[in-house]
């Protein structure tokens, strides 16, 4: 394996969302690795459609943005052939400038473009990051994203998947590797609280999709029952008439998407991190997920409470686990007062235990017994 990595991302570069690909990306980079980002750049109108990828670089990072048409939620079954054809026309010319790539698959969307245009070239891992037929929203569509998926599953040297939930997707495979989500330490080394005396102490904060699969309810409780706690939530979201309810609490406060170079400064102006998903039962996705708030918040040492999902189950020596809402609601309350510096410590220590520099050296080190 040559020093190229291509990772093949399931966000763009520009978006305010931080992605798992965004962090390989600048911790390969940092590993002295050439690194390629692509992404995929809908277009509208398919005369805008070009057969040669936009290049630029970003600091030591070069963005691969290839041409091709919403996939529209699976609706149009033709699209999905189109778009394969198109962007492996552009991928022909990306792979001719690398020798024996690491090729990172993000999204099982990638996959026959990249059969179709590498030739023999590389090692292919896909990436497992979460269960993406979940996110259909209807049969076809469902359908499409487990066919590619397959194909991306059959076609790899090796998987990595970020939950052991996920080793379901390839049952029968035994170069199936576990390497979770992390923390990027570079990037919060330089944090600060940005709040000040903005908000009434203790500030409770969520930074994240703010989706179905938040509890709304629970958050509103929280709120009613502690009038001198502040309770800030950041993040996209789709669920604006439960913000707007939620924010008719005095004590609540909504300062919606941020972008991910400032993240790091709204985590490190809360006091106490909140996790409060639905159950498994409501959103049976969360079986699967590795979020990284966990790490985020632990990295700054405050109380971390959540609700229970697969993940934080084993987590209990660092983050307060509550089975259900009145778990929840009692342990806010007494989350601060019983917190201790080692305890502080252990959360700290676990957050540099899990860094984004290790995961990419794991992915080194896997790649390079292939």
């Amino acid at each position: 394996m040559k020093k190229n990595v291509l990772i093949f991302s399931l966000l763009n570069w520009k978006s305010k969302l931080l992605h798992r690909s965004h962090m390989l990306a600048k911790y390969f980079a940092k590993k002295g690795f050439e690194v390629f980002y692509v992404q995929k750049e809908n277009v509208s109108n398919i005369r805008d459609l070009g057969f040669k990828p936009k290049i630029y670089k970003d600091k030591n990072i070069h963005i691969i943005s290839l041409l091709a048409l919403p996939y529209l939620k699976g609706k149009v079954k033709s699209i999905y052939s189109l778009n394969d054809r198109i962007m492996t026309a552009q991928l022909k010319e990306l792979f001719s400038m690398v020798d024996e790539p690491l090729i990172i698959l993000e999204s099982p969307y990638w996959i026959r473009a990249i059969e179709n245009s590498r030739g023999e070239k590389g090692i292919l891992c896909y990436d497992i990051s979460d269960d993406f037929s979940q996110f259909a929203t209807n049969d076809k569509w469902k359908r499409q994203v487990l066919a590619y998926e397959k194909e991306a599953i059959d076609q790899s040297d090796f998987i990595t998947i970020t939950a052991e939930q996920l080793r379901e997707k390839a049952p029968d495979k035994t170069n199936v590797y576990l390497v979770e989500n992390g923390v990027d330490l570079d990037e919060f080394a330089d944090s600060k609280n940005i709040f000040g005396d903005k908000y009434k102490k203790p500030v409770c904060g969520f930074i994240g999709g703010l989706f179905q699969w938040i509890d709304f309810d629970l958050i509103s409780r929280l709120a009613d029952k502690y009038r001198d706690y502040s309770f800030v939530l950041i993040g996209p979201t789709d669920q604006q008439h439960q913000i707007d309810k939620l924010c008719q609490n005095s004590n609540v406060y909504y300062l919606g998407e941020k972008d991910k170079a400032d993240i790091g400064n709204y985590f490190a102006s809360l006091d106490i991190g909140l996790i409060p998903f639905v159950s498994e039962e409501r959103y049976p996705r969360l079986k699967t997920v590795n979020s990284n708030k966990i790490f985020q918040y632990c990295y700054f040492g405050y109380p971390v409470i959540s609700t229970q999902f697969e993940q934080v189950k084993s987590l209990t020596e660092v983050v307060q686990v509550c089975k259900n809402q009145e778990e929840f609601i009692e342990g806010l309350g007494i989350s601060l007062e019983s917190d201790t510096e080692k305890m502080r410590e252990r959360r700290k220590k676990y957050a540099y235990e899990n860094s984004w520099e290790k995961r990419v050296e794991d992915l080194i080190n896997i790649a390079s017994n292939r």
